[in-house]
Formats: C-alpha cells, sequence, structure tokens
C-alpha cells in the first residue's frame, strides 16, 4: 500500500465499514448474476471483473484494520494521525485486539487470531506482540489458549530478566516449571497487587468439560491454591469418571482477594471489582471453545461471593455453579443466578465455621433490620439450590480448607463438573445445620466444657471476620470462654478440696470470681458493639 500522509481514525472507521459492506454486497450479487447468466448462456466476463474488485477490496481491509488501531492508539484523540511506516503488524495486532474486543468487532478478532496462527512458530512476531499487549491478566483473554500460554510465558520470561521481577512472579515461575508433566496453560497473568493469574490444567477450548475454580480470602498469585485445580483435574480425568483428558480445571483469581485484615471478608467490595471480571473471563471461554461444551464455576469462601454477584449481576452464564464452604452469595435464592436452580450446588462440612456467617440465626437479625451479609447460606432449604455431601471436616480450624481433599466433596465435584449429576449425594439435613449447632457432638471432658470450646470457636471467628461483625462474635466468644473457665476453676476447687489442699482451693474459688467479672464486662461490651 501506498505511504499514509496521516490518518482520520473517524473518516477510516467509516471506510472500512463501508468497503466491507460493499464488498459483501457486491461479491454475493455478482454469484447470484453468474449464476443466473450461466443458466441463459449469457457473457459474464464483466460479472467477473467485477467480483475480482470486491475481492481486492477485501483484500485491503485487513491493512487498513491495522492501520486504524495503531493510529487509535498513537493518536489518543488526535483526529490526523501520522503511523510510522513500514507499520509493525504484530505491534498493530495487539492494539487491534484490544480495540475490538471493547468494541466487540468480530472481524478485528478474527483478524488478529489468523495473523497469530500463521506466526505461533515465530518468536519474533510473538515477542513483539506480547511487548504491545498491556500489563494485565486480561491481556490475551479471548484469544485461543495455545496462542495465549505461549504469549503469557514469553511475557513471563521478559519479566524474569529484570532486576526488580516481583517475588510472586518468581513464584509463578518456580510452579509451572514444577508441573513441567501436566503442561498447565497460561492464560494470562499480571503482579498488580498481590498478583493475578489464570492458569488451565487442559485446554479449555477443546475439552468436553471445563471447571473455571475461583478462590477466595488471603489468595495470591503463587499460591498452593492452584494446586486445588490441580487436584480436581487429575480427578475428573481419572477413567472412572470419563474419558481420559476430557476435562480442563482452570484456577482464576482476576481479583483482588481480601485479606483477613478488617474489614477483609466482611466487605463486598472485592467480589463487586471481582465479579464483572470474571463474568467477561467466562464469556470470553465460551466463546472461544469448540464445539460443545460443560463448563462449570466453582467458587470457594469468598471466591462464592465473588462468583454469585458475576451470575446474579454481570449475566456470567455457565452450565453449572459450585459453591463450598460460602458465607454467602449475594442473593437470597437459587433462582436468581440466571441459571436455574438445579444447576446451583452447595455444600458446607459439619465444622467448617465460614458458613455460619450466613445463618439466619444470626444475632444481628434479632436487634436491627440488618440482613444476612451476603445472602441465604446457600445449603439451605431456603435458597432452593441442590446440596451435596462434603463430610464432616477434621476440625474447625482446618474443614475450611478441605474440600479437595480426597472424600465426597471432591467426588461430588468431579461428579458435577463431568456431567453426571444423579451420581451426586446429597447433604443430609443434620450437615445442613451447620458447625456451630453441632460443637455439642464433640466428646467433651471435664477439663474443656462446650462453653470454653464454643467461646474459643467465636472468639476466632469474630477475629477473622472483624468490623461492625467480628466484634460483638469476638465478645461473645469471650463470653463463653470465661464461662468454661469458671466452671473449670470450680471443678477444681472441689478436686483440691477433696485432696485435703485447702490454700489451692481458695485460689480456685478467686480464680473462678474473677472469670465471672470478666464474663459479665464481656457480656456489656456484646451490647453496646451493636449500638
Amino acid at each position: 500500500m501506498t505511504k499514509i500522509a496521516a490518518i482520520d481514525t473517524t473518516v477510516l472507521a467509516q471506510a472500512i465499514k463501508k468497503m466491507d459492506t460493499g464488498a459483501h454486497t457486491l461479491t454475493t450479487n455478482c454469484q447470484s448474476l453468474t449464476s443466473q447468466f450461466g443458466t441463459y448462456g449469457l457473457d459474464t466476463t464483466n460479472l467477473r471483473k467485477l467480483e475480482a474488485i470486491a475481492t481486492w477490496t477485501r483484500d485491503q481491509l485487513p491493512d487498513l484494520r491495522r492501520r486504524h488501531a495503531l493510529a487509535v492508539q498513537i493518536g489518543q484523540g488526535d483526529p490526523h494521525v501520522k503511523v510510522p511506516e513500514p507499520i509493525s503488524v504484530p505491534v498493530a495486532d495487539a492494539y487491534l485486539f484490544q480495540q475490538a474486543t471493547k468494541n466487540h468487532d468480530q472481524a478485528g478478532l478474527d483478524l488478529v487470531k489468523s495473523d497469530l496462527a500463521r506466526n505461533l512458530g515465530d518468536p519474533a512476531f510473538l515477542k513483539a506482540y506480547a511487548d504491545a499487549s498491556p500489563d494485565d491478566i486480561t491481556a490475551f483473554q479471548g484469544l485461543p489458549a495455545v496462542d495465549a500460554d505461549k504469549l503469557s510465558r514469553l511475557r513471563l520470561a521478559e519479566c524474569l530478566k529484570a532486576t526488580d521481577c516481583p517475588q510472586q512472579l518468581k513464584d509463578l515461575s518456580a510452579y509451572l516449571d514444577g508441573n513441567s508433566i501436566s503442561q498447565p496453560f497460561l492464560l494470562g497473568f499480571d503482579a498488580k497487587g498481590k498478583g493475578h493469574v489464570a492458569l488451565s490444567f487442559g485446554n479449555p477450548d477443546t475439552a468436553k468439560n471445563t471447571a473455571v475454580y475461583v478462590p477466595g480470602t488471603g489468595a495470591h498469585a503463587s499460591d498452593g491454591d492452584m494446586d486445588r485445580a490441580l487436584t480436581l483435574f487429575n480427578s475428573a480425568n481419572g477413567t472412572k469418571n470419563g474419558t481420559p483428558h476430557s476435562t480442563a480445571s482452570i484456577y482464576w483469581l482476576g481479583y483482588d482477594a481480601p485479606g483477613w485484615s478488617v474489614p477483609g471478608p466482611a466487605s463486598p467490595a472485592s467480589a463487586n471489582d471481582g465479579a464483572p471480571k470474571l463474568a467477561a473471563f467466562v464469556k470470553a471461554l465460551q466463546a472461544d471453545h469448540t464445539g460443545s461444551g460443560h463448563l462449570t464455576v466453582i467458587g470457594h469462601s469468598y471466591g462464592t461471593t465473588l462468583v454469585g454477584d458475576a451470575a446474579a449481576h454481570f449475566g456470567m452464564r455457565p452450565n453449572d455453579i459450585v459453591f463450598v464452604g460460602s458465607p454467602g452469595v449475594t442473593v437470597e435464592k437459587a433462582s436468581q443466578l440466571g441459571i436455574g436452580a438445579d444447576h446451583v450446588w452447595a455444600s458446607k462440612k459439619k465444622f467448617d465455621p465460614v458458613p455460619e456467617i450466613a445463618l439466619p440465626l444470626d444475632p444481628l437479625h434479632f436487634l436491627d433490620d440488618h440482613s444476612d451479609l451476603f445472602g441465604n447460606d446457600p445449603t439451605s432449604t431456603t435458597f432452593g439450590g441442590r446440596t451435596f455431601d462434603s463430610g464432616d471436616g477434621s476440625g474447625e480450624g482446618h474443614a475450611h480448607s478441605e474440600y479437595w481433599d480426597a472424600g465426597p466433596s471432591l467426588d461430588n465435584m468431579t461428579r458435577i463438573v463431568t456431567g453426571h449429576p444423579g451420581k451426586v449425594s446429597a447433604m443430609s439435613t443434620e450437615e445442613k445445620a451447620g458447625a456451630l449447632p453441632n460443637f455439642a457432638d464433640f466428646v467433651v471432658d471435664p477439663g474443656a466444657g462446650v462453653d470454653e470450646l464454643v467461646g474459643s470457636g467465636l472468639q476466632n471467628a469474630g477475629h477473622a471476620i472483624g468490623g461492625y461483625w467480628g466484634r460483638p462474635v469476638e465478645d461473645s466468644g469471650d463470653v463463653l470462654h470465661d464461662v468454661g473457665q469458671t466452671q473449670n476453676d470450680l471443678i477444681s476447687s472441689v478436686t483440691d478440696l477433696a485432696s485435703a489442699d485447702p490454700g489451692a482451693t481458695v485460689h480456685d474459688l478467686e480464680d473462678a470470681g474473677s472469670s465471672v467479672v470478666d464474663a459479665g464486662k464481656n457480656a456489656v461490651h456484646v451490647v453496646t458493639d451493636f449500638f
């Protein structure tokens, strides 16, 4: 093409649209007339010439689209932009892809994908494309997984060369090196904040089944949470669950997961920010998939809140949604998630304390007009979805992290992901009651009363929750802990008295009195925390 002095981006955009439409119309009409002329033995020479003009017009469009993308990127609003010659095709493609994604320009997206497919074996082309792309986890979102992986790994390799390379990227690289056998696809990453990453075990573009796992509080880009996606991948691709290699399992951390400090998981801010990003990621997966496929999105802990938000408010429509260890999913009913209540699954381990945040028995319900922070417990009958058994868990301190351990939880998630809902075992009524109502099931010796045990659990939960909700919960735990300690002191005093140790008896009674006083003070704190 002849060197262009300057580009008016608005005029060029209009010209591209008219040329595209005109060439298509001319080709269609010429082919129709050629067929009719042939029927009557008429000369079609001129029609073929017109069709050749239409073909030539279409052939100019790729270069014009690239130049327009360069002009938009370089000009930043300048109506007459000078584009350096000769243009760099990979750089122009990188700009075009971002603009076409934003503007839903399918022709632009198809052009970029075609260029990348032809140049996957050209390191210089790929490097130039990667270097011109934004430093963001979404830079290659919407490209085929094979392309996104090559580009992401090139970018990561460049990042590692820098002396100030963030530690989380070094950890990510080490993780990839350590999982070379499973050959995960690095779909995207960045080092913003705590870092973000989208990593797929198996090719989501061709897999019969795909699972997207969204982690919760405390997750970061170099976290062992990625192993959970690998665990599900291995479970789903076992011979008992269907055809080997038929399932892809993705770890998606495209948002800033809250930490445990105040306000932490008690705040909806992280979910509100991440929900539209997750919805866009899932929609891109669905658009890139070859043929029919079954897509499941799995949220854990605070990740369930984000997943629910994405489905309820940002149009995310997977085939199934799974919630485990959920504090609530932003809605009161499974039917509000847009995929049908029969495709919404939830579970909680018996001794997982996190879901209890969403219980209707929360004391805030009885004191003012507060509702559950993130909606009904998704395992409840009121919520209206389906449940699956995930077992008890090894204790209140560990159960929340054990959903991917070998057992009913992993087995049932695998059945959902691989499209075998009829084999899923449901939660029992007792399991739905949750951890707090079932603390009495523990075998407790006289030196560790139920009050003290429950009190310790509430203390830890309140401290973790923080903020408005956390303070009264933690102070309630203090009260129960003090009551339990009083019981222990009284038992000790009786034992000492029976042992003819009056000094120790008096000391234990004094301790019991102090515990009663502390319990009273903390009871006052519980009330004042709400006002």
